[in-house]
C-alpha cells in the first residue's frame, strides 16, 4: 500500500510542540510575578481593614438617625392627623383591656380549677385558695395595666429609635479612632492621620449630637400622642376597672365556696379512713376472741 504523508498516527493526534527552555522559563518568572502581585492586591493591611470598618459604622450611624428621622415624619402634622392617630391608638388600649381581663379570668380559672380537685391535705388547699385569691385580684388589675403598656408603646419605640441612633454614632466614633491607631502603627505622617481623624471626629460627634436632639424630639411627640389619647380612654379605662374590681368580689366568693368543699371533702375521705381502720380493728380483736373461745 502506498505511504501516506503525515503518518495517520500523527495525524489523529498530533505532538504538541514544546516551548524552548529558555522561553519556559521566562514564562514562569512573569507568571510568578503576576500571581505574587494579585496576592498582594488581594491581601488588606490593618489600615484597609479599620478603614472599612470605619466606613461600615458610619453608614450604620446614617441609617440609625434616618431612622429616627423617618418616625418624626411619620407623626400628625396636623389637626386632622392628630384625630386619626388618637382613635387608632384609643382602639389598640380598648381591645388591649379586653383581651388582658380575658387571658387573667382564664388564668383565675385554672388556679380555681385546681383547688377544686385537691383533696387530702388542708394545708395545701389553703395554698391553693390563696393562690386563685391572687388570680381572681389581677382581674380586676388587668384593664389598668394594659392600657398604661399599650399607651407607652410609641414612647417605648421612640426611646429605643434614639437610643439605638446615639449608641450607632458613637461607635462610628470608635472606629474612627481605631483607624488612627492603625494609621500611626503603619507609620504614617502624624500630619495625615490626625488631619484624617479631625475630619472624622467632626463628622461623628456631630451626627451623636443631633442623634441626640433626634431623640429628645422623637420622644417628646410620642408623649404628646400619648397623653392626648390617654385622655381619650381615661372614661372607658375606668368603666372598665369599675366593672372588674365588682366581677372580682364575685370571683372571691367562688374561691371560698370552693375551699369550704375541698376542705369538706378532705374530712370526710379523713373520716372515712377513721371509720375503716377502726372496723379493722373491730373485725382483729373479734378474731382475737374467738381465738380464745376456741383454746
Amino acid at each position: 500500500a502506498a505511504a501516506t504523508w503525515p503518518p495517520l498516527r500523527q495525524r489523529l493526534h498530533p505532538a504538541t510542540p514544546s516551548l524552548p527552555t529558555a522561553m519556559s522559563r521566562t514564562y514562569l518568572v512573569v507568571l510568578a510575578s503576576l500571581l505574587a502581585g494579585s496576592a498582594a492586591q488581594s491581601a488588606s493591611s490593618p489600615v484597609d481593614d479599620a478603614r472599612a470598618a470605619y466606613e461600615s459604622a458610619l453608614e450604620r450611624a446614617r441609617k440609625a438617625k434616618a431612622e429616627v428621622e423617618d418616625y418624626l415624619e411619620a407623626q400628625p402634622s396636623n389637626k386632622t392627623e392628630m384625630e386619626e392617630a388618637v382613635e387608632e391608638i384609643a382602639e389598640r388600649v380598648d381591645e388591649a383591656m379586653k383581651k388582658a381581663t380575658e387571658d387573667a379570668e382564664e388564668a383565675f380559672r385554672g388556679r380555681l380549677a385546681e383547688l377544686k380537685h385537691s383533696r387530702g391535705n388542708v394545708s395545701v388547699i389553703h395554698r391553693l385558695a390563696k393562690a386563685a385569691e391572687k388570680a381572681a385580684e389581677e382581674v380586676g388589675h388587668a384593664p389598668a395595666k394594659a392600657a398604661k403598656r399599650t399607651l407607652r408603646e410609641g414612647k417605648r419605640e421612640a426611646k429605643s429609635l434614639g437610643r439605638k441612633a446615639e449608641a450607632a454614632a458613637h461607635a462610628a466614633y470608635k472606629a474612627a479612632k481605631a483607624l488612627e491607631r492603625a494609621q500611626r502603627k503603619s507609620g504614617l505622617s502624624e500630619r495625615i492621620y490626625e488631619g484624617e481623624f479631625g475630619k472624622h471626629e467632626h463628622v461623628t460627634e456631630n451626627m451623636e449630637d443631633r442623634a441626640g436632639d433626634l431623640r429628645g424630639d422623637a420622644e417628646d411627640a410620642a408623649e404628646r400622642l400619648s397623653d392626648k389619647a390617654a385622655d381619650r380612654v381615661e372614661e372607658k379605662a375606668h368603666a372598665m376597672k369599675r366593672a372588674a374590681e365588682k366581677r372580682v368580689q364575685k370571683l372571691k366568693k367562688e374561691v371560698r365556696t370552693a375551699e369550704v368543699e375541698a376542705k369538706n371533702a378532705t374530712e370526710s375521705i379523713a373520716d372515712k379512713d377513721s371509720s375503716e381502720k377502726k372496723d379493722e380493728k373491730d373485725d382483729e380483736d373479734d378474731e382475737k376472741k374467738d381465738d380464745k373461745k376456741d383454746e
